[in-house]
């Protein structure tokens, strides 16, 4: 798992769709949806924290207790966001 900043690939395109979050792929050829979790994830990579950050934050903004089980989310959250390039290292 990559510990640098991540950031949002900046050829997506999003669109909020309220309790979901819409990213279009470059061309627009595929569309990911994600719910709350997934947003504030996508929002939080913005090429100054580290996956680390990350999930303190959730943490704290979604009232979580058990940091392992953020972080285990996290680190998906991120897996796949950068396995469908929707996220640049």
């Amino acid at each position: 798992m990559n510990v640098l900043p991540l950031r949002r690939n900046p050829s997506v395109l999003e669109q909020d769709l309220g309790d979901e979050l819409l990213l279009y792929s470059a061309g627009g050829q595929d569309v990911h949806v994600l719910n709350a979790t997934g947003r504030a994830v996508w929002r939080l990579c913005d090429g100054q924290r580290s996956p680390q950050e990350i999930a303190a934050q959730l943490q704290t903004q979604f009232s979580q207790t058990d940091e392992r089980n953020v972080m285990a989310d996290v680190q998906r959250m991120i897996a796949d966001l950068t396995e469908r390039q929707l996220l640049a290292g």
